[in-house]
């Protein structure tokens, strides 16, 4: 389950270009020797900021891949997927307003959907 969820470093870049959408888990990162580990939400709600704020300064919240893509769509910037002849690798191409850039991994065109973003 863990390969659903956007990786920290990604989370982190999304929480400051203003993702604040509610996720299935978090990256709880209690010590700085340690990487960040995703917690999955074993309860039937969401984490939303405000969990993230009140309870854990630390605590990064951990979107799903199709909620990053749905967020960037709601942005009018859109993540498609690329029709390849090596159907074991899959690419991605980004758009904002015509301009494609297209070929990436989709942890990468994630990173340059992000540069659209203000």
């Amino acid at each position: 389950m863990k390969h659903l969820f956007v990786p920290y470093e990604l989370a982190l870049k999304l929480k400051e270009k203003g993702f604040d959408e509610e996720c299935f888990g978090n990256y709880d990162c209690w010590s700085k020797k340690e990487p960040a580990r995703l917690m999955t939400n074993i309860y039937p709600y969401f984490l939303g900021q405000e969990y993230a704020k009140r309870f854990d300064k630390t605590c990064i919240l951990a979107p799903l891949y199709q909620q990053v893509i749905d967020w960037f769509r709601e942005k009018n910037i859109q993540i498609i997927e690329l029709p390849t002849q090596n159907f074991r690798t899959i690419k991605w191409a980004v758009s904002d307003n015509g301009k494609f850039k297209g070929g990436f991994p989709l942890d990468e065109a994630i990173e340059e959907a992000l540069k659209f973003i203000p």
